[in-house]
C-alpha cells in the first residue's frame, strides 16, 4: 500500500514537471549566467518555475567551467558557451543578474543574442543589473523597463523609460530590479511566453500568379495567422492578381520585397515554373541566411526549375510519377512516410499537413541546423 502511495505521489510530481501548461508546449528558454558571481536566487527561482511550467531550460555562459553564485549557494555547470548559442533554438532568452552580469555589458555575443532574439519575435528578459545588457543592445529604446536602482542611469542612456518597478513588462520584454522580484519576474516571463505565437515576428513571402489556387492560399493565410507570421503575396509585377475563384489579391513585386524569413511556393502552374524572375528570386532566397524555403504540394516543381535542391536532400514523396522520376534523377531522397520533411533550410509538405509538425519544421529550418 505504501509503495502505491509513494508511486502515486511521484507520478503526480512528475506530471507537474513534464506536462507543459497550455501555450507553452515545446517551448524552450535559454538562461544566460555570468561565469562567476551571478545572483543565486535570480537563477534558481526562475529556473524552478520555468521547468514546473513545462519549459525546457538550457544554460549558457562565457565559460563551460562550473559557475558559482554570489551567495555561494548555487554551482552551475553551463550547457553551452554563449558564443555557440543560436537564438533560433529558443523561444525566450533570460539574462540572469548579479555583479557578474557586468561581463556582458559590452560583450558582442551577448548583445547580438539579445538583439537578434528580440528582432525575430522572441521573448527577452533580464533581472537585476542584466537589463543594462538589453539597453546596450539597443532594444529598450522607448520601452518601459526597470533595473537594479544603481544602474538606472545606464538604462536611461539606452533610451529606456525607466519605471523603478519591481517587474516591468513591455510587449515581449520583461525586466526586474533584483532578487526579491525573482519569483514574480519568472511568472511574468511565463505569462508572456503563453501569448507569443509559434513564429511571432516572421515574414513569409508567398509566390503567386494569375489563376493560382484561392483555396490553398486562404489555407496558408489561416496557418500563418495562427503562427503569428506576416504574409506578403509576391509576383513578378506589383498590383492585383486574380486567383482561381475570380477574386483579386494585392501583390508586391519581387523588387518591393525587402525583408522576409520564409519563402513559400504552394502552386506550380507553368507561368511560375517558366518565369525567369520567379526562379531568380527563389534562387536568391535559398542562399539567404536564416531563411526557410517552404514547398507545399506541387510547389516543388519551382524548386527543381530554380535548381535549389541539393543532391541527397530529403523531401516528401509526391504523387506525380513524372515528378518522382525527376527528383530521383536529381538524387533527391523521397520520404514515403512523413507529411512534412525538413532538410537544412528546406521544408517540403504534403497538402493537409499537421499544423504543429509544419511549424516545428519551419522553426528548425530557420535555425540553420543540419
Amino acid at each position: 500500500m505504501k509503495k502505491k502511495v509513494i508511486l502515486s505521489v511521484l507520478f503526480s510530481l512528475l506530471g507537474t514537471v513534464l506536462v507543459a501548461e497550455e501555450g507553452l508546449e515545446g517551448k524552450k528558454v535559454l538562461m544566460v549566467i555570468a561565469s562567476s558571481n551571478f545572483r543565486d536566487e535570480e537563477y534558481s527561482i526562475p529556473r524552478q518555475i520555468f521547468e514546473r511550467s513545462g519549459l525546457k531550460v538550457t544554460v549558457a555562459s562565457s565559460k563551460l567551467d562550473e559557475a558559482v553564485g554570489m551567495l555561494k549557494k548555487e554551482k552551475v555547470k553551463p550547457d553551452i558557451l554563449l558564443t555557440k548559442a543560436n537564438f533560433e533554438d529558443y523561444d525566450c532568452v533570460v539574462f540572469v543578474g548579479g555583479v557578474g552580469a557586468k561581463e556582458y555589458f559590452a560583450d558582442a555575443s551577448a548583445l547580438k543574442l539579445a538583439k537578434q532574439s528580440y528582432e525575430s519575435g522572441k521573448v527577452v528578459a533580464a533581472i537585476c543589473l542584466a537589463p543594462v545588457i538589453l539597453a546596450n543592445a539597443g532594444i529598450l529604446k522607448e520601452k518601459k523597463a526597470t533595473v537594479w536602482k544603481d544602474a538606472a542611469e545606464e538604462l536611461k542612456k539606452g533610451g529606456a523609460n525607466y519605471t523603478g518597478a519591481d517587474v516591468e513588462v513591455d510587449g515581449r520584454l520583461v525586466t526586474a530590479n533584483g532578487p526579491q522580484a525573482a519569483e514574480s519576474f519568472a511568472r511574468k516571463v511565463v505569462d508572456v511566453l503563453k501569448t507569443v505565437k509559434d513564429l511571432e515576428g516572421r515574414v513569409a513571402v508567398v509566390l503567386v500568379c494569375e489563376g493560382c489556387s484561392a483555396e490553398k492560399l486562404n489555407s496558408l493565410k489561416e496557418i500563418f495567422q495562427k503562427a503569428g507570421v506576416e504574409m506578403v503575396i509576391a509576383t513578378a509585377k506589383s498590383g492585383s492578381v486574380k486567383l482561381s475563384d475570380g477574386n483579386e489579391e494585392k501583390a508586391k513585386s519581387f523588387s518591393e520585397v525587402k525583408k522576409y524569413n520564409i519563402l513559400v511556393v504552394f502552386d506550380a502552374p507553368d507561368e511560375l515554373v517558366q518565369d525567369k524572375n520567379v526562379l531568380s528570386f527563389v534562387k536568391s532566397a535559398s542562399s539567404k541566411k536564416e531563411c526557410a524555403i517552404v514547398s507545399i504540394g506541387t510547389g516543388i516543381k519551382i524548386l527543381i526549375a530554380a535548381k535549389v535542391l541539393k543532391p541527397k536532400s530529403k523531401v516528401v514523396a509526391v504523387n506525380d510519377e513524372t515528378l518522382k522520376e525527376t527528383l530521383k534523377k536529381e538524387k533527391i531522397e523521397l520520404d514515403e512516410e512523413k507529411s512534412v520533411v525538413r532538410s537544412e533550410n528546406l521544408v517540403t509538405a504534403k497538402e493537409g499537413f499537421e499544423y504543429k509538425e509544419f511549424v516545428n519544421a519551419v522553426k528548425e529550418a530557420l535555425s540553420g541546423k543540419k
